[in-house]
């Protein structure tokens, strides 16, 4: 503060301190003065208070509600000494309680015990509700780190049940796919077994067929065999049949028999032929060779020969009735005697092939393609002929 004179302002300071309530660090702002000379300032107007004790002036400055900075910069004092005095005007005012409570918490819990009694105040709420509260927090607090806790436990659960249901998946995946895999097998097996069914039923009839065509058979072998009987006992229709080869052959080649006719030689007689024949299988021995005119006639003469083999066979089959259970069984195939000759049929169990021999000539008949081999001789020794139909329906009308 600039004019005013030393006395001025030191009643302004006594103004200020003790008129106004000022305290010396808003007296210090004000006049720009150090604390020492505002005390020295403050204990000149009152004399009698210098003459007091630390204490008891800081009791006074104490009642006068001064508070610590005060009295700690008017009595020069350190901050240890003004809480001691401080403490020591609690216990002289009863105040036994704040001193207990200061013990308690020191001074760094005053400002909150001080700020929690406003908020009390605030809120208009007693001591008693303010503990009920207080001890509500508490057990909230206990049961939301109880719930943190659960959560956790929780969390973990949910993980291990989102690992296990993700396993249960992929299981349950795995198993469909098995399923489908397994239908898939028995769909085929189904299959399967309707195709052996199929063929259970196709063997069965098969075996049926082959029962009744059993007793078919043996018929059959006889009609052969009496067929096959009736051309071979007679000579003179196997002649005919001979001649009939001969002459279509002739017909066919009319030059090259001319030529084979001239080159056979014609001394030898027909008992000296089969003589020689018995005893050897060379065509030679005949009094010639084969030569390619005679092995062509030969050939014309083996396929017709198997021609008339086949109208036989047709004949023999077109003999049977159709309704096979009209049929008599026949327990065996009788021999045939009365014959200059021997004869066997043989039973092949097959309705495509009948195997007859007679005078070891064995005659396979089937209606494909049948065939008469003679198993004593190895020579091409077959008859030709042309239209087999013709040939032997003329053939038997003539044995007739």
């Amino acid at each position: 503060m600039q004019g005013l004179n030393r006395q001025e302002t030191e009643d302004y300071v006594i103004d200020l301190y003790y008129n106004q309530k000022k305290t010396i660090r808003e007296i210090q702002k004000i006049v720009r003065k150090s604390p020492r000379d505002l005390s020295f300032i403050l204990n000149k107007v009152e004399p009698e208070r210098s003459s007091l004790s630390e204490s008891s002036r800081a009791y006074r400055l104490f009642k006068d509600r001064r508070n610590l900075i005060d009295v700690a910069t008017l009595l020069n004092l350190r901050e240890k000494e003004v809480t001691e005095y401080y403490r020591e005007f609690w216990n002289l005012n009863g105040m036994y309680a704040l001193n207990q409570i200061y013990e308690e918490i020191k001074a760094e819990g005053i400002l909150s015990i001080v700020g929690l009694h406003r908020r009390m105040k605030e809120e208009c709420l007693s001591p008693q509700q303010f503990t009920r509260i207080l001890k509500r927090i508490i057990t909230l607090e206990r049961q939301n780190i109880d719930l943190e806790g659960e959560q956790a436990r929780l969390e973990v659960s949910n993980k291990q049940a989102t690992k296990t249901f993700q396993q249960f998946t992929d299981l349950a995946q795995k198993d469909r796919k098995t399923m489908e895999e397994n239908f898939s097998i028995i769909s085929q097996q189904r299959r399967e077994i309707e195709n052996l069914n199929i063929e259970k039923a196709r063997l069965e009839n098969s075996i049926d067929s082959i029962w009744l065509n059993n007793e078919t058979c043996v018929k059959i072998n006889h009609i052969v065999k009496h067929e096959i009987e009736s051309i071979i006992s007679n000579p003179r229709w196997m002649l005919r049949l001979a001649l009939a080869s001969l002459f279509e052959s002739s017909r066919k080649h009319p030059g090259k028999f001319q030529t084979l006719y001239y080159n056979t030689l014609s001394h030898l007689s027909v008992e000296q032929i089969l003589s020689e024949s018995s005893d050897s299988q060379d065509a030679s021995l005949y009094g010639f060779g084969e030569n390619e005119h005679e092995k062509l006639l030969l050939d014309e003469a083996e396929q017709s020969y198997n021609r008339i083999v086949d109208a036989i066979t047709n004949n023999c089959i077109n003999g049977m009735p159709n309704n096979t259970e009209s049929l008599s069984p026949i327990s065996h195939v009788p021999d045939v005697q009365g014959i200059g000759g021997s004869s066997k049929i043989f039973d092949t169990r097959d309705l495509s092939q009948v195997n007859f021999v007679y005078n070891n000539i064995t005659f396979q008949l089937s209606p494909g393609r049948p065939k008469i081999t003679n198993e004593s001789n190895s020579g091409t020794d077959v008859m030709p002929g042309e239209d087999e139909s013709d040939t032997y329906s003329s053939l038997q009308e003539q044995q007739e």
